[in-house]
């Protein structure tokens, strides 16, 4: 379904849109992007062991699941 046929729900967000083709990226463009894609997952590496903690330290570690899912990158 393409965003213009939607008649219903908020306006389409277009960077939640697919890009269009391949994107080419100089030395800088991939360097940026190896640097954001490590942002990233250091602040989730840093949310998830603030979650673990705090199970922990409240004593309910033995009682939640945690699940942890990816989706397929930086959109």
């Amino acid at each position: 379904e393409h965003a213009d046929e939607v008649t219903e729900g908020p306006p389409p967000q277009p960077w939640l849109e697919p890009p269009l083709g391949p994107v080419e990226l100089d030395d800088a463009g991939w360097e940026r992007l190896q640097q954001t894609y490590a942002a990233v997952v250091s602040h989730v590496d840093a949310q998830l062991g603030a979650l673990l903690d705090h199970l922990d330290e409240t004593g309910l570690a033995t009682e939640v699941v945690v699940i942890v899912t990816a989706e397929r990158g930086l959109a």
